[in-house]
């Protein structure tokens, strides 16, 4: 299987792996691709995922700020942080500014989530 370094998702379910949601999010599929179209035009390479199953970080992220994985629109972006090679610090940073500023001229009201793997390494991820 391929996991890429950063996908954007125009389509997602919850894995529900560690007591997390199961079900699927509210994905704004449009923005998403735009999102995705942006960060590509800024010289991030980025792929995307039409149909994928998102992990305990999106889940209990979602149930627990936001009220479900389905109360309001979302733009998953995926930052592998679970196989080598990970982004670094400095990509992730580059990343989420490209991110920011597809959002700056919005009338949209955004939160942005972030969070990850940086501190656990899930089984099946790593390659042998």
């Amino acid at each position: 299987s391929v996991i890429p370094s950063v996908a954007v998702a125009l389509h997602a379910t919850a894995r529900g792996d560690r007591n997390g949601p199961t079900g699927t999010y509210s994905v704004a599929a449009e923005m998403s691709r735009d999102v995705a179209n942006h960060l590509s035009a800024n010289d991030v390479d980025v792929a995307v995922a039409y149909n994928v199953a998102l992990d305990h970080g999106f889940g209990h992220s979602a149930r627990d700020l936001l009220g479900g994985i389905d109360r309001y629109p979302l733009v998953p972006i995926f930052l592998n942080s679970a196989s080598p090679p990970a982004p670094s610090f400095r990509r992730a940073a580059t990343i989420g500014d490209v991110v920011g500023s597809f959002f700056d001229d919005r009338a949209e009201r955004v939160l942005f989530v972030g969070t990850g793997g940086l501190t656990h390494h899930l089984p099946g991820f790593v390659p042998p």
